[in-house]
């Protein structure tokens, strides 16, 4: 199953595509993926793809941005999850290469929502991927992209260096961690 979805994956960016030239789920975050999921279930976009494949497919677009709080589930299949993972893991890369992570109250791109919800997902689906090994591995995904020549002088600008985030985004995601065992705790008192 795992090798016909990684390279069927592909059709997110399709969706991502399609969606902006008909309007589909504009300006709706909240629904976005739950309104990709449910359109690529009624389509048919890939006459090659078996059916299960397709539906896994949906299922993991249409859990894409889960968990959105803490109150929320984690992505409900292991493809859902892992296309949560990278999406999460890919926005605060891209944010800590560019200098701007969290300080103190301040989150204005919601970065350590998204940090609980890889922390959540991890736990959840039992993923043997140490949270030192997700960084580093979305940092290089950014690093010599466009992304990373387009906003170089943004970084430039707020001090950071890219390629040394790294150390950053570990304590950011340990400090998620503290963050979710101390609700965790609380919530099991009480039961």
């Amino acid at each position: 199953m795992a090798r016909k979805f990684v390279p069927a994956l592909c059709t997110k960016q399709f969706f991502s595509q399609s969606r902006s030239d008909n309007g589909i789920g504009q300006g709706i975050y909240g629904v976005a993926g739950i309104v990709g999921g449910l359109y690529l279930r009624a389509q048919r976009l890939d006459q090659d793809l078996p059916e299960n494949t397709r539906f896994a497919i949906a299922d993991a677009i249409y859990d894409q941005y889960k968990p959105e709080s803490m109150e929320d589930r984690v992505p409900r299949t292991m493809e859902g999850a892992v296309l949560s993972l990278a999406d999460k893991a890919d926005s605060v890369a891209g944010m800590f290469a560019l200098g701007l992570q969290p300080t103190g109250s301040k989150d204005p791109f919601a970065l350590r929502r998204q940090a609980n919800a890889i922390v959540r997902t991890i736990a959840a689906h039992k993923f043997g991927l140490p949270l030192e090994l997700l960084t580093r591995l979305s940092l290089e995904a950014y690093c010599g992209t466009e992304a990373e020549k387009k906003f170089a002088p943004t970084a430039k600008r707020n001090g950071a260096e890219p390629r040394k985030a790294q150390g950053s985004m570990n304590e950011f995601f340990a400090s998620g961690w503290s963050s979710i065992s101390k609700k965790r705790t609380a919530w099991l008192t009480t039961l």
